[in-house]
């Protein structure tokens, strides 16, 4: 398994699950498929995947991992079988343009976003997709929601 990690070293880019039984938030990535040639493979394809609905080709994921590795600003962490590679923000603006210039469309989208609040404020809300919404945390050890603010949150839907 493996997956990518977006922060700016206070704030970290994340995806809510909302089809899942217990809905959450979580990060991108996945499962190793057949035509993943490597671990990089897997992060890459099921990130792109989460965040656009799309399948990408392993040409577009070799010239992912190109520009990536050429750039030189990646972390690894391997965690027993899991294996998190860390990017920037400015990696994942860099990802934009590259799709932008390869002419990559997503459904959850009406212009390609270019830039990280066009991707999170004009994304298509689709709960059929795996990653419903786009979201930005703290990079905190201990994280929680405060179980008031999730009171609100449902008051509010039911007075919606």
């Amino acid at each position: 398994m493996a997956g990518i990690f977006f922060t700016n070293g206070e704030l970290v880019l994340c995806g809510y699950q909302s089809n899942k039984k217990i809905p959450n938030i979580s990060g991108f990535g996945g499962k190793k498929e057949d035509n993943d040639k490597t671990l990089m493979h897997t992060a890459i394809r099921e990130t792109l995947e989460e965040l656009f609905n799309i399948k990408p080709d392993i040409e577009l994921i070799d010239n992912i991992i190109l520009i990536f590795n050429t750039n030189k600003i990646t972390r690894l962490i391997i965690n027993n079988d899991y294996y998190l590679v860390i990017y920037s923000f400015d990696n994942l603006e860099l990802l934009l343009q590259l799709l932008q210039k390869n002419n990559i469309h997503s459904n959850l989208y009406d212009k390609f976003p270019s830039n990280i609040s066009e991707l999170i404020f004009t994304r298509k809300i689709d709960v059929n997709v795996e990653i419903s919404h786009l979201c930005l945390l703290p990079l905190k050890e201990k994280l929680k929601i405060n179980s008031d603010f999730i009171k609100d949150i449902n008051h509010f839907l039911v007075q919606k």
